[in-house]
């Protein structure tokens, strides 16, 4: 993972679902290459509004 890479939607999805069905941020960070505390960051953003989560744009880190 490099400063400024961007994800799209549908991998911060899938980082989610993964942390949400029972992996830990950790182990969805070392499986896909990124954070915990981004794994953390992007759930609490799913949880607060699913629907409007995570901009076709995606963010960058």
């Amino acid at each position: 993972m490099e400063k400024g890479e961007t994800f799209d939607k549908a991998f911060k999805t899938m980082a989610v679902e993964l942390h949400l069905n029972g992996k830990t941020s950790t182990e969805v960070g070392r499986e896909l290459g990124i954070g915990p505390d981004l794994v953390r960051r992007w759930a609490r953003e799913f949880k607060a509004s699913e629907s409007s989560s995570f901009p076709e744009t995606g963010n960058s880190i």
